[in-house]
């Protein structure tokens, strides 16, 4: 996993779409790594988010493992609950390019003890959303971030590009400079983004005035009136 080309390849080999449908039953969109609409980058603008196989099997060759190999992913029962099922598809998928995945399922407090350590080849995760890109990565995509040994990759570049999202004030600029730094953590593919899930609420007919929020914040409950 530290060879790039391994990566990318591994990239190039996941159909995104195929996961969403299967694990999801298609309920969410294929994302970047940033999922903030106002600053997530279109997915066809990202490196490989089109599958295509050939140029994984290329990859690989390039990368000196012509014949593939095996690796273990790890997954937590019930967190997401869709992790077992999002193992499978990309264990069928990666095969085609001859990486042979063991999957193996664990308890949730297992599994995060394993995580935080870093004790895995591959992990099936769920990522937490946050407003701003800054606040949401910078645990894991800047030199200092304490979950470094999770992401298990970072350069000069991610580094900078968020240290100056951070420090930007003007919405436009930060904008541009996120897009730089979502289509380089794509590039070099130490995770692998997959999509993100449609999130509902129910209400009686009745209640009047609330709003859902992607932060997930209940405040509009202080605008909730019930009718009669």
């Amino acid at each position: 996993m530290t060879e790039l080309k391994v990566r990318q390849a591994i990239s190039c080999a996941i159909d995104r779409q195929e996961v969403l449908d299967t694990a999801s039953l298609g309920e969410g969109k294929v994302t970047g790594p940033l999922t903030i609409p106002a600053m997530a980058t279109d997915p066809t603008q990202l490196f490989c988010y089109k599958r295509d196989v050939e140029k994984a099997k290329a990859l690989m060759k390039e990368a000196g493992y012509p014949d593939g190999f095996s690796a273990t992913v790890i997954g937590a029962t019930g967190e997401p609950p869709t992790a077992a099922a999002e193992a499978q598809v990309i264990q069928s998928q990666l095969a085609e390019i001859g990486v042979k995945l063991d999957i193996k399922m664990m308890e949730l407090n297992v599994y995060v003890d394993a995580w935080l350590k870093g004790d895995f080849d591959m992990a099936i995760a769920l990522n937490g959303g946050r407003a701003d890109p800054y606040t949401m990565y910078n645990r894991y995509w800047t030199k200092a971030g304490n979950l470094q040994k999770v992401a298990n990759y970072i350069d000069d570049t991610l580094d900078s590009q968020m240290q100056k999202g951070r420090a930007e004030t003007d919405p436009a600029k930060r904008k541009v400079i996120f897009a730089e730094f979502e289509k380089h953590l794509a590039e070099v593919s130490p995770w692998i983004w997959l999509y993100t899930s449609y999130s509902y609420t129910a209400q009686q007919k009745n209640v009047a005035g609330f709003v859902p929020t992607p932060t997930g914040t209940l405040f509009s409950l202080g605008k909730v009136t019930i009718q009669q």
